[in-house]
């Protein structure tokens, strides 16, 4: 750690399979200030960062600790994990960013900080889009970013250059490396070996294919004296031998590969070893991978190093080596025969699995990248839809759209079309997310040929028992605001979406859409023949009086903001007009319903799986006037029979549709803590709901695997100060 007013150099570097892994070089960062190797145990890094956090924030370290910990994949305790379950991934996201901010900002509290982030072209968007934010800190804090990148111009580091130039032109230094210009070239390779050394032909024969590539130069020089057409003499100058035939590679892959091929045994397999593993990598990875004994693996290294085709990147506290360049890689990447490549692969991945066994997710993206390379497509497709799942948690969209996309040919190939229905509705899920809505239209259509409705159960008997210290007492979509009530509402109404776990939303009441180019205009398409539990149709005007039901001023509902979304939706509600028919919903038919907003939403789907955005039975609320939830007419798959102030009971309807589950019968019943965990312990419930009390805590076993904890958050009142 550097004393007070000394800077402090933090590196982090991304790797060629990076573009779909999250935060790949932040958490390479965030090693490094720890000084933490990738495969350090997980409860060492756990207490490096708490000591470190703590260190720096003191009473505030309980409000950056669970993001940093997220960032790197570390398992979180449980109640600190409770609290991130409860964000939206772009509330994660946005808090994610704000905290790294926070740690560079209180690190140049003590001094300059210098953030080195290498390989830019290989960064995946989250990364990109963070660093465009720490750009912005330069202005005020005593903070340098140094970033190295090709000049790619189709990647998003290219346009991060471009963004960051205009906004923040008075800090940006741009330092490109472009070919040596006129004589430039020869005045290297005389500072190479010496104005006098090679002669005029073979000095020729380098500098017309080298172009001016320092790189290319450099490694001819090394590829004469690997064939010994280079020496040094007594005086530690360099002397060409006549005799030594001289090659000269038209390229500098083809030099590279031609220093690979005079490698010793040792050395070159440890080396092709290597290739498979990124241009960074660990001493025990690659230990875990070759096939040398421990001592030779060293030597292969050193030799490596003095050839300088490695080098090391740190030593302490293990081990670490990088590829002098990433072609160096690459080449020695493209030489491995197939049947070398995936036994490589495949070790590599199988080590991974062995050092984060029940944690895998940490590094889910990683162990795709493997088990792809060893052409194991089933472990291919298990992480990759895995990665896909956690990186669209954590709003990382475009490495999630990655991981779907490298996902759906394997699954292709194998025929399975429900999963691919599925994946695909995940995918056109992040592309509307990131408001790519003619990519996400497409996507859909495409989950629609696939998707199959899930088989309903043959029989449905038994009953679900819940124990809650809240009972629901609002089985109105309209006005329903608490959290129970709104999840009562989604047992007794259908939506025209559905949310699956892994927030994947599916068909329900409608069988398909269309989502226009602009993202301003939703076409949903409802299922034939679907009824009410009094036997009326159920159609597209029921859609649209259900919304308008909830923007009416008069009596609106609870949650009427999130429809203002909705074109005139606003004015209609602020009596700016009285004109219905101009809110943007509207029945085209029995079976089709559009929508049209105000400005594109990418949380748009989400709305459609709220019970206020769905139908409501316009027939059974205007000829109730009012009580119409007394014997409610209802579309979902359970109907309530009963409701007092300690008990209600929900029963699944008869002669509806067929659905899946099992359950028949839920009864809900409001239980204090104490009595209700007495009760769950006799088997006389499935499902305890309370709130947490010092009590409660004291009362739970401390190994119950089938207890979690989450934060019980809501606003109840908010107001702005405009004095």
């Amino acid at each position: 750690v550097p004393a007070r007013g000394r800077p402090r150099w933090l590196e982090g570097r991304c790797v060629s399979y990076g573009e779909s892994m999250p935060y790949w070089p932040l958490r390479d960062l965030l090693r490094s200030w720890l000084v933490v190797l990738a495969d350090e145990p997980e409860l060492r890094v756990r207490v490096a960062l708490r000591r470190q956090v703590d260190e720096l924030f003191a009473d505030g370290a309980g409000d950056i600790y669970p993001y940093l910990g997220a960032l790197m994949g570390l398992t979180l305790e449980l109640d600190v994990e409770a609290r991130l379950a409860e964000l939206s991934p772009e509330a994660l996201q946005y808090r994610t960013f704000e905290v790294v901010r926070a740690l560079a900002s209180r690190l140049t509290a003590d001094g300059p900080v210098a953030i080195v982030i290498e390989d830019l072209h290989w960064a995946d968007a989250t990364s990109l889009q963070l660093l465009q934010r720490l750009a912005a800190d330069t202005d005020t804090e005593a903070l340098l970013l140094v970033l190295t990148t090709r000049p790619e111009r189709d990647h998003g580091a290219w346009r991060l250059k471009e963004e960051v130039g205009r906004e923040l032109q008075h800090r940006v230094r741009e330092l490109a490396l472009d070919a040596l210009p006129g004589d430039a070239g020869a005045e290297l390779l005389h500072a190479l070996v010496g104005a006098d050394t090679l002669p005029p032909d073979t000095e020729r024969r380098i500098l017309e294919p080298a172009e001016g590539n320092p790189f290319f130069l450099e490694e001819i020089v090394r590829s004469l004296a690997d064939a010994g057409a280079l020496a040094h003499d007594e005086g530690g100058g360099w002397r060409f031998d006549h005799e030594v035939p001289v090659e000269i590679p038209p390229t500098v892959e083809k030099v590279i590969l031609a220093r690979i091929d005079r490698l010793d045994a040792s050395a070159h397999e440890a080396l092709m070893a290597a290739s498979v593993l990124g241009r960074q990598f660990g001493l025990p990875l690659l230990e875990a991978v070759a096939d040398r004994e421990p001592d030779e693996l060293r030597a292969a290294l050193t030799e490596l190093q003095r050839l300088d085709l490695l080098r090391e990147g740190r030593r302490w506290p293990e081990p670490e080596f990088r590829f002098k360049h990433a072609l160096i890689q690459d080449a020695a990447y493209r030489t491995l025969v197939r049947e070398q490549r995936n036994r490589l692969h495949r070790k590599a991945a199988e080590w991974l699995g062995r050092q984060y066994a029940g944690r895998e997710d940490e590094v889910a993206g990683l162990l795709a990248h493997h088990w792809l390379g060893a052409e194991d497509e089933d472990r291919a497709a298990t992480y990759l839809s895995r990665a896909g799942d956690r990186a669209r948690q954590e709003y990382a969209l475009d490495e999630a759209i990655a991981h779907y996309r490298d996902l759906l040919p394997i699954l292709e190939r194998r025929g399975e079309r429900r999963e691919i229905a599925l994946v695909l509705f995940k995918l056109a899920l992040a592309l509307h997310m990131t408001l790519r809505f003619a990519e996400a239209n497409r996507t859909y259509q495409r989950a629609f040929d696939s998707w199959e409705p899930p088989s309903p159960s043959e029989e449905a008997n038994a009953t679900l028992r819940i124990a809650s210290s809240f009972l629901p007492n609002d089985p109105d979509p309209r006005s329903a605001i608490a959290w129970p009530n709104i999840q009562l509402c989604m047992h007794l109404f259908d939506r025209l979406v559905e949310a699956w776990p892994e927030r994947t939303i599916v068909p329900s009441l409608a069988e398909r859409w269309e989502i226009a180019d602009d993202g301003l205009r939703y076409v949903f398409h409802l299922r034939p023949g679907l009824l009410w539990s009094d036997g009326e149709p159920l159609t597209a005007h029921d859609v649209e009086f259900g919304i308008k039901r909830v923007l009416n001023p008069d009596a609106p509902g609870s949650s009427v903001a999130v429809y203002f979304v909705l074109e005139h939706g606003q004015d209609f509600y602020l009596r700016r007009t009285d004109d219905a028919d101009a809110i943007g919903v509207r029945a085209l038919d029995e079976r089709t319903v559009e929508f049209r907003l105000a400005a594109p939403a990418p949380y748009f789907m989400s709305v459609m799986n709220r019970p206020d955005g769905g139908p409501q039975p316009r027939h059974a609320i205007e000829a109730a006037e009012g009580g119409w939830t007394d014997d409610q007419v209802v579309s979902g798959a359970f109907r309530a029979v009963s409701s007092d102030v300690g008990s209600l009971m929900l029963e699944r309807r008869r002669g509806d549709q067929p659905r899946t589950g099992n359950v028949a019968r839920v009864e809900i019943l409001r239980t204090q803590g104490d009595a209700s965990l007495e009760a769950y312990g006799r088997g006389e419930l499935d499902m305890v709901a309370v709130r947490y009390t010092p009590r409660l805590a004291d009362l739970m076993p401390a190994d119950a695997p089938d207890a979690s904890m989450g934060p019980a958050a809501w606003s109840g009142y908010l107001s702005f100060d405009h004095a």
